[in-house]
């Protein structure tokens, strides 16, 4: 997948040049509008649109004689950490707590008011054994980007088949949106608006190594919502019992108590790992990893930002805790 970002007064100019360098199935990723210079950036005068493009990266026709290069699909031994990526550089607006976050997560760990920060349990495929990954949350989570991260990380990166389905019929634009990214990755997309379509759309995926669901967001006390959500999770159960995993997506940006009850109400729905989102705008590192450590609950990966594939990382504790440290003095 080719990824390039283009600037212009509007959005169709911008949308035309993208067009014309990166070919006319280049598909939108993200667009903001950009503050001028001087006086314009201080009262937030926007007069530029920024667009983030991306189309099918075309391969070069093999030389006669010379076989095409095999995409890489090879999985760092068992036990073995793979080199870690750059993780996207993240700033805080407001003034934290001062206090160390790493002594404050000791304290807190010593304590036994939170659990250590334990090994992150990514998705791990395996050839011949189909994986359905589901993720749940609530609203505003930023699941779809989210699932399309994913797809390119596993797909692009790590050589796995990936298929996506979206049971997210309800918000306006959801299907569009994961649709778009479904094209630019070549993967296929299945809509699955019911548990009993999801039982039929799921055995169609039978080549992927990778089935991603993508869910609509559920109001964690909306009980009607969170029931249909369980059936959900039954159907995709019924069809992989041992291969079925549920991610909880949860916004950096919650306050404590709200994130406490969101993780227990998705607990008891089977969410068995964890993946935090929006670090870019969490205001309170430490309090985050407090979080983290007290839902008790594996984490998975965790997110900054908009862009896809980049903005994605898998949740060492360790890195985390260097983010939050770093996060901290930035702000200070």
């Amino acid at each position: 997948m080719e990824i390039k970002q283009f600037t212009a007064p509007t959005v169709s100019a911008a949308a035309a040049e993208a067009r014309r360098v990166m070919g006319p199935d280049a598909v939108v990723l993200q667009s903001r509008r950009l503050a001028g210079a001087g006086w314009r950036r201080y009262l937030r005068r926007y007069d530029r649109v920024q667009l983030t493009m991306a189309a099918a990266a075309v391969p070069p026709a093999p030389q006669h004689g010379v076989a095409p290069p095999q995409a890489a699909s090879a999985q760092p031994a068992a036990g073995v950490r793979p080199r870690a990526t750059e993780a996207p550089r993240l700033v805080l607006t407001e003034p934290a707590e001062q206090a160390s976050v790493r002594e404050r997560l000791r304290r807190s760990q010593a304590t036994g008011a939170v659990a250590p920060l334990g090994p992150p349990q990514p998705v791990a495929p395996q050839a011949g054994r189909r994986r359905v990954v589901v993720l749940v949350g609530p609203t505003g989570a930023g699941k779809t980007t989210t699932t399309a991260k994913l797809a390119a990380l596993l797909q692009l990166q790590q050589g796995w088949r990936v298929a996506l389905v979206t049971a997210d019929t309800f918000r306006v634009g959801a299907v569009e949106q994961l649709g778009a990214y479904a094209r630019v990755l070549g993967a296929g997309l299945e809509v699955a608006a019911t548990p009993r379509a999801l039982e039929r759309v799921l055995p169609r995926c039978a080549e992927a190594d990778v089935v991603l669901v993508d869910t609509a967001g559920r109001g964690h006390r909306d009980k009607a919502r969170m029931d249909d959500l369980a059936a959900i999770l039954a159907a995709a159960r019924s069809v992989e019992p041992d291969g079925t995993e549920v991610h909880l997506v949860l916004p950096a940006t919650l306050g404590t108590r709200e994130a406490d009850s969101i993780v227990a109400a998705y607990r008891e729905l089977g969410a068995g790992r964890l993946l935090p989102t929006k670090l870019d705008e969490c205001e309170d590192p430490a309090r985050l990893l407090d979080v983290l450590a007290r839902a008790d609950m594996p984490l998975s990966y965790w997110t900054a930002g908009q862009h896809v594939p980049e903005d994605i990382a898998v949740a060492w504790p360790d890195e985390l805790v260097a983010w939050a440290e770093d996060a901290r003095r930035v702000s200070s």
